[in-house]
């Protein structure tokens, strides 16, 4: 990135972002793993303090999370898009899980899963693809993606406003434009990217 000093990378978007936010020099994470860096980001500590070690289980309600304190300082928070703090297997339906979120601090909740979780999980974004007809469309390409030898690195076949991304963004950008409470808001946005698959939208 241009912003890091690069001699030759041109980032001309990502450079203006930070030069009008904050860019984290020594960031890190607690685990190469989703979940458990989901938890440790959420809960503040490390994987063999909170139990989570791989991408199976949940978040224990005995964890408190940053959420939780903001809620008890006044703060409105929210998410939207990908929190993985519980596991996303077969068939689960996300808004039915909302509950369990409420009970992590979060009192607005339009999760999604990542990529490779929404070929098997059910969240309002599915819903919109299957009313659009993408769904069976974006499941076999992500499926075709699991069985290709190159790591299946492939332009996405859905356009960029249906992609998972562009959804999470225009989501977590209506929900700040009609935000109408007076009290502070934190609003947790979980893009699924950069993630496997790479899976860019295509043109």
């Amino acid at each position: 990135m241009g912003c890091a000093g690069h001699p030759q990378l041109r980032t001309p978007n990502i450079d203006r972002i930070a030069r009008e936010g904050t860019r984290f020099t020594q960031a890190v994470t607690a685990s190469p793993l989703c979940m458990p860096a989901r938890a440790s980001f959420a809960s503040g500590r490390y994987p063999h303090n909170h139990g989570m070690w791989k991408n199976e289980g949940e978040l224990s309600e005995a964890e408190e999370t940053f959420f939780q304190v903001l809620q008890k300082a006044g703060y409105c928070t929210a998410q939207v898009g990908k929190t993985h703090f519980y596991e996303h297997a077969e068939g689960v339906d996300l808004p039915q899980r909302e509950a369990y979120l409420h009970g992590r601090g979060l009192e607005y909740v339009h999760e999604t899963a990542g990529p490779n979780g929404s070929k098997r999980t059910l969240s309002y974004l599915t819903d919109e693809w299957a009313k659009k007809g993408l769904l069976e469309t974006f499941i076999e390409d992500i499926r075709a993606r699991e069985d290709s030898p190159s790591g299946g690195v492939w332009a996405s076949p859905l356009a960029v406003d249906d992609f998972l991304d562009s959804y999470i963004g225009r989501k977590a950008a209506q929900f700040v434009e009609g935000y109408a409470d007076e009290r502070p808001m934190c609003l947790f946005v979980g893009f699924g990217g950069p993630h496997e698959p790479y899976d860019a939208p295509g043109p």
